[in-house]
């Protein structure tokens, strides 16, 4: 009989690579305008370019799973006569994702009823990551409450699927750009005045939010608040702090006072607090601040960004769940990475990756399911969370009767077979990579698994195979590579015995 593997390099083809994200922090696209500025990628910023020295063109991607409406949209929407230009497509909201890891946007124009990742998490998911990503969805709800809660999240717009026959495209496209740009000239119409003025004071106060969903900030009617960006506000009266500041501090904001900028442009000092924001900030504030001090020089400091493969080594160190049960270990792992200094950005990738591994290890054994904040304020709150997940973890030594050490080993080899499925496994090669004999592991292995080795692979590697069938068209014989079968008939045959059917018949069943 055929071992259980294949020819290594297969990987799941669903899986979120949150590890891509590696340019530097995002500067606001409404300042880039204000400074007349060009975009680009190396800015990790939004695409925003300016087109014949005219109007600005945005770039847009578009996510549904109805390759026909995908194309007839493309094809049939008078994009260039608005200024927007079509740069990318994704079929579900984890191919919406990558995308955006590797390349700019400005518009999202996103079907609600996806597979694998629904409209609603693409757009919670997105706006963490890329806070200046707008969105319009599509939808075939009728269900109110469904675009209500779209629109909350923060899209600008929606359209019924069943109208897009009938729904002028012109006038369709003439409300999304109008709307987004009106958004991005609010914000920087207050700051366009101030670029070019020298400071007069050797000390100006900022008012910063500390959360995303904070940054609308003060309504334009406060005239002492002058917005040089998402999320930062000059206070237009010198450095002294007015009455109406100490309620936003009471809240999740914080006052900013930069010395020594007498002579400077004020320009040049939003550009030095909008960087400090979007890093540095981050892992200096504590709960208990209202108030911080820098001189204009150490915000002038740039953070050093890591490299991919320095990032890639961090994510995989947190990602060998080393650090959950051996406090050296964590206590060693936090310093490095709060001394890497990433991107909020970059924190939010590894956290989100952190939690799909230990939901996926954990949650069954536990009975409960970790969920990462939507946003964390400081480093403070990543440090709190993932000492949560230690004492959460620490649950499982009470309820098995093996040692904290052996346990933990089985999870290992658990985890081992979660993410290496597509490879030749033995239990053998994984009783050795845990250090436990092959016979303690098989006993250790079926008492806290319920199933054997062998049961368990197979149980792993049938669970991809039915996503392969249900959300691609690869052949059977790719299928049943790509999930660890040299043998398209083997496959059959092992899939029929767990599922009760051939893979053929539960494609025509279970096809999306």
């Amino acid at each position: 009989m055929q071992p259980e593997g294949r020819q290594p390099g297969g990987r799941a083809w669903h899986r979120i690579q949150l590890c891509h994200s590696l340019d530097s922090p995002p500067v606001s696209w409404e300042s880039r305008l204000v400074c007349g500025k060009p975009f680009g990628r190396g800015d990790g910023c939004a695409s925003v370019f300016a087109k014949g020295g005219g109007e600005v063109v945005l770039k847009v991607l578009i996510v549904d799973d109805d390759k026909l409406t995908l194309k007839g949209l493309i094809a049939s929407m008078p994009w260039a006569d608005y200024a927007m230009e079509v740069v990318g497509e994704a079929s579900n909201g984890i191919e919406a994702l990558r995308f955006l890891e590797e390349h700019t946007a400005d518009l999202v124009l996103c079907d609600l009823d996806k597979p694998l990742m629904s409209g609603l998490e693409l757009i919670r998911k997105a706006t963490v990551l890329y806070p200046d990503l707008a969105f319009a969805v599509l939808t075939i709800h009728s269900d109110f409450e469904c675009i209500q809660q779209a629109l909350r999240l923060g899209a600008i717009d929606y359209v019924a699927k069943v109208q897009l026959d009938r729904e002028n495209f012109s006038s369709l496209l003439e409300r999304i750009s109008n709307r987004l740009r009106k958004n991005v000239q609010e914000r920087s119409s207050q700051a366009g005045h101030w670029e070019d003025c020298v400071c007069h004071e050797d000390t100006i106060s900022l008012l910063i939010a500390l959360s995303e969903e904070d940054a609308e900030g003060p309504a334009r009617g406060e005239k002492e608040y002058i917005s040089t960006g998402r999320g930062v506000w000059f206070l237009n009266q010198g450095s002294a702090e007015p009455e109406s500041v100490k309620r936003y501090l009471e809240g999740r904001f914080l006052l900013l006072e930069i010395q020594h900028v007498l002579g400077m442009k004020y320009g040049e000092v939003f550009r030095c607090a909008d960087r400090y924001r979007r890093r540095a900030l981050f892992y200096e504030y504590r709960r208990e601040d209202k108030h911080i001090s820098h001189s204009v020089k150490e915000l002038e400091k740039r953070e050093e960004s890591v490299s991919p493969e320095q990032f890639t080594a961090l994510k995989q160190h947190w990602l060998s769940m080393e650090w959950l049960h051996d406090e050296t270990a964590f206590q060693s792992a936090l310093q490095e990475l709060s001394q890497s200094r990433l991107t909020k950005e970059q924190l939010l990738h590894i956290v989100l990756a952190v939690e799909h591994a230990w939901n996926r290890s954990y949650s069954e054994p536990l009975e409960l399911e970790i969920v990462a904040p939507s946003d964390f304020l400081c480093w403070q709150e990543i440090e709190d969370w993932l000492e949560d997940i230690r004492q959460k973890s620490a649950l499982l030594s009470g309820k098995y009767r093996f040692s904290r050490e052996v346990t933990e080993s089985i999870f290992r080899a658990r985890r081992m077979i979660e993410e290496e499925y597509a490879q030749h496994l033995y239990s053998d090669e994984i009783a050795r990579r845990v250090n436990m004999s092959r016979s303690y592991f098989s006993q250790c292995f079926h008492e806290i698994c319920g199933c054997s080795f062998v049961d368990y692979l197979r149980r792993v590697r049938v669970e991809k195979a039915k996503e392969y069938l249900s959300h691609t068209s690869l052949s059977l014989q790719q299928i049943a590579e790509q999930t660890g079968y040299d043998d398209e008939k083997y496959f059959n045959r092992v899939f029929r015995k767990s599922t009760g059917m051939l893979p053929s018949e539960y494609r025509k069943q279970h096809r999306i």
